[in-house]
Formats: C-alpha cells, structure tokens, sequence
C-alpha cells in the first residue's frame, strides 16, 4: 500500500509512525493547503513528496491509497475527489456528516472498483468487547442518541 495523506495534526503523525513500522506499506507523499506546512511535513517524517495542490497528488501513479485526516467538513469532498481518482481512502472519523453521504461514498467506491473505510480502532479495543457482551444485561433499547 503506498499512501498519500490529507492533513498535519498528530493523528497524522500516529498514521505515518505506525506505517513505518510496516514492511508492506509505505508513505509516498503528504498534502497540506499551503506549501510551507506541506514541504516541513514532509522533511519532519521523511517523505520525498509533498503536495499544496490536492488534484496533483490524486493524479499521482505512484499512490494507491488516501488517508484523509483533514477537518471534519472535508471529509466527503476529499474522499470523494480521491475515489474519482481510483484511490483508496482510509477516512478518519467522523466518516462523512450524513448517511446519505456515506452511502454515496460507498457506492462510488464500488463503481470505481475501490476500498474505502473509516479508520476507527475502538472496535478492537478490550472495553468495546466488554461493552458488547454486557449489552443484553440492559434490557430493550428505547432510544439511542
């Protein structure tokens, strides 16, 4: 997997640091709206390129994956823009704003014969297990928020 990724804050950071502990997963460039942030993103993890122009990085044959980690209101139209482009995306939470969002993005995905998925650990977490197995000892759900 060789990964743009959309965005500079310390999730980033976590995304970048997990993915050179990988042998089979690379970072091929960083994006960020202004050029100075962009290229001193890239010199503080050691990635060749960067990117102020999100259209050239979509654009770049060397990219398979995006890993959008930008503001929450970009989102759908980042992930968006990747899926035309016929890249993955790992989308960080909140997915998108709206299900109806969400189910385009999931139905671009299949026409453009790409994964997309939101990137959320706590899943996997012990205490969501434990939370799972206790929720029948709640009784009938009557609202939930």
């Amino acid at each position: 997997m060789k990964i743009g990724t959309i965005g500079t804050g310390v999730i980033v950071d976590r995304m970048i640091q997990a993915v050179n502990m990988t042998d089979h997963m690379s970072i091929e460039a960083v994006y960020s709206r202004s050029e100075q942030k962009a290229c001193e993103y890239a010199q503080k993890h050691g990635v060749k390129k960067y990117y102020w122009n999100l259209d050239e990085m979509l654009n770049d044959p060397e990219i398979d994956t995006i890993y959008v980690a930008s503001p929450n209101s970009l989102h759908y139209s980042q992930s968006k823009k990747a899926i035309l482009a016929k890249k993955n995306v790992i989308n960080e939470k909140p997915f998108t704003p709206t299900l109806k969002e969400c189910n385009e993005l999931f139905e671009l995905a299949k026409e453009n014969n790409v994964f997309i998925f939101e990137a959320i650990t706590t899943i996997h977490l012990p205490n969501y297990a434990l939370v799972k197995e206790h929720l029948k000892d709640c009784g009938e759900l009557k609202f939930v928020q």
